[in-house]
């Protein structure tokens, strides 16, 4: 008995696992591969106010999406550029310039931040937020 719960609670387990390796774009290693720079349908979700992932790599010239499956809006902005607000179930898209490390921020929730590197990443573009910005009370 003990062992059939213990081999169901592994498939559960492994079943969630490969789902949220699904929805956050990440698949296993290959070798020979491009050091983990992934070119292509790179998606970000704004879910529980929060960034999945909160990091990613990219290569110069891939565009990114954001999409916004919390309840609440977001107001993105990515190094210097500003995506603006983005409703529940809106996607923005970002093109990634020049290699360098872009910091990620929600204007309305100063805990959601990340970082984007483009490349072989480099100097930093954008700062992490200090709070204070935009309330929109959620």
């Amino acid at each position: 008995m003990h062992r059939t719960r213990r081999i169901l609670a592994s498939a559960v387990l492994l079943g969630t696992m490969f789902a949220l390796a699904a929805c956050t774009g990440a698949s296993a290693p290959s070798g020979g591969g491009t050091g983990g720079v992934k070119s292509g349908g790179n998606t970000i979700t704004l879910q529980n106010i929060a960034f999945s992932p909160t990091s990613l790599t990219v290569k110069s010239g891939d565009s990114v999406t954001f999409k916004n499956a919390d309840q609440v809006p977001h107001h993105i902005v990515v190094g210097t550029d500003d995506l603006g607000e983005q409703q529940p179930g809106e996607s923005k898209t970002w093109k990634a310039p020049k290699d360098g490390n872009y910091i990620m921020k929600c204007l309305i929730h100063p805990s959601m931040q990340g970082q984007i590197t483009v490349g072989a990443g480099g100097s930093t573009v954008g700062t992490a937020p200090t709070g204070g910005g935009p309330s929109g009370g959620y």
